[in-house]
């Protein structure tokens, strides 16, 4: 198991590098211009856009989100980015940028869609 006190601390630079990998992982430039990501307190929010269009004429957005710490396994000689549920207080062990992780993350983001 993961402890969230384990977490490592979180750099612009990492958040830069975090946010090209969950972006190369994007099928289209129009779902890229949906995700924003914030830095707060050594974990990064990810949150996915988006607009309804009402019959009335006007839009409104809703948005959903996940947020990811920094870990460094004392097995691995590499650092690995998880998931985080902040109400739980529980990482989840699967590493975000293995395998088909972060598609499977990032669909389960969009709602399923």
């Amino acid at each position: 198991m993961i402890k969230f006190e384990d977490k490592l601390h979180i750099t612009e630079q990492d958040l830069e590098y975090f946010k090209t990998e969950w972006l190369n992982r994007v099928d289209s430039v129009e779902e890229k211009e949906r995700y924003r990501f914030h830095l707060d307190n050594d974990i990064i929010k990810v949150l996915f856009l988006t607009t309804h269009h009402h019959e009335d004429g006007t839009k409104s957005t809703s948005s959903t989100g996940l947020n990811f710490v920094k870990i460094k396994h004392s097995w691995a000689d590499y650092i690995s980015y998880h998931c985080y549920d902040s109400r739980r207080n529980l990482v989840f062990d699967s590493e975000l940028f293995f395998m088909d992780n972060c598609k499977i993350t990032q669909h389960n983001l969009k709602g399923g869609k």
